[in-house]
């Protein structure tokens, strides 16, 4: 439309010109060299200067329009990069984070079909160690042929006899030999480290040498309580009883702990009866006389104080010395004379310590590959905390 606006005036004013020229040429020479004053000529001259004023102007203002024009476009083009490359970086951060979301879901449902996985080794191995646990309470209760364990080391022949455990000692062996017809229930008792245990399974174990095929209980009375437990929980009470009862010889050690556990002893009184009813032998150790420990049921103290009670003093001297050269011979090691007697005479309290000052006295020595003198027992002593007067 401009152009065509535009054209059309370019023509006129073509016109306006070629009429001017015609009416130059019509007039006389003599008018030609002095000055135009037709007023029609002024007119046309003022005209197409106007004419010639208004295209400029409009040119000027269309290229302006048009410049406007391409800015906005340009503008636009520019806003619209803007916006497409906006665009573009919230996609690539969606692509990222999909690829994220898709990397985390894989590894949940690969964590979650490792814990399933788990979860399923899991009740496995709970239920191969319940299996276990019965396999094992099975064999503790049902013992054939030896007892489990390192108990099966406790022998007559290697327990140190001393003026303290000679009597228990002897009555140990007559149990062993005439089971249930010596003495039922034999009860000992001692401090911790003395023996009892040591003599109650060689009882056990002289049975099971003169009948392979006799069924030897020992349990701790934890042991028994947790059995009994188990049982109630497992709704095999019936079986229990039945393990329990079907024996020829209990053994049951640390009977002190059973105070105060009121079911508990309820349960081994009748498990007691029935085994003495049937003249099964029943053997029981603890760290004090039934009648010192509290809140044993009176018809269990009665139970126990109706068969022999024995006790297992504190080893004298020479008995503690024997017990060292034992050791000593078994382990393969020669102890100077003056050093035995240094220990023993130094170590009273039971055993077990005595033992156990012995072993690292050795170790010790093989560490630092010095000879034993009473110097070095001397230090060991007082590292083990114990009194050199």
């Amino acid at each position: 439309m401009r152009e065509e606006f535009i054209k059309n005036q370019t023509d006129r004013i073509s016109k306006l010109e070629g009429k001017l020229k015609n009416m130059e040429k019509a007039k006389p020479r003599s008018e030609s060299s002095a000055p135009a004053t037709d007023p029609s000529m002024k007119k046309l001259e003022v005209e197409l200067r106007t004419r010639e004023e208004q295209l400029r102007r409009q040119e000027i203002e269309n290229r302006l329009k048009m410049w406007e024009e391409e800015a906005k476009v340009h503008e636009n083009q520019e806003k619209r990069r803007r916006e497409l490359a906006q665009a573009e970086e919230r996609l690539r951060r969606m692509e990222e984070e999909l690829k994220k979301v898709a990397s985390s879901q894989a590894q949940s449902e690969a964590v979650s079909t490792l814990q399933a996985l788990l979860a399923d080794k899991e009740k496995e191995i709970s239920g191969l160690r319940t299996e276990l646990k019965d396999l094992s309470s099975q064999a503790r209760t049902l013992s054939m042929g030896e007892l489990p364990g390192p108990l099966k080391s406790y022998t007559f022949t290697n327990f140190v006899i001393g003026s303290s455990n000679k009597f228990p000692f002897e009555v140990c062996q007559a149990v062993a030999q005439s089971p249930s017809d010596a003495y039922n229930p034999l009860f000992i008792y001692s401090s911790v480290g003395l023996g009892k245990t040591h003599l109650m399974c060689s009882i056990g174990n002289t049975l099971l040498d003169n009948k392979p095929d006799a069924k030897v209980a020992y349990v701790t009375s934890e042991e028994f309580t947790n059995d009994l437990l188990k049982a109630v929980e497992t709704n095999q009470l019936e079986t229990f009883r039945d393990r329990y009862r079907s024996i020829d010889m209990l053994l049951i050690d640390d009977i002190q702990f059973l105070a105060g556990k009121e079911s508990t002893q309820e349960e081994f009184f009748n498990t007691f009866n029935a085994l003495y009813n049937k003249h099964k032998q029943i053997v029981i150790t603890s760290d004090r006389p039934p009648r010192e420990i509290e809140t044993l049921e009176d018809r269990l103290r009665s139970r126990f104080e109706g068969g022999l009670i024995v006790d297992i003093k504190k080893p004298e001297l020479s008995t503690r010395s024997a017990i060292l050269r034992r050791a000593l011979k078994r382990k393969g090691i020669d102890l100077p004379d003056d050093v035995v007697f240094f220990l023993a005479n130094k170590v009273k309290s039971n055993n077990r310590t005595l033992l156990g000052a012995l072993n690292k006295l050795c170790a010790q020595a093989q560490h630092d590959k010095v000879e034993i003198t009473i110097a070095m027992a001397s230090d060991v002593l007082r590292d083990l905390d114990i009194e050199l007067r």
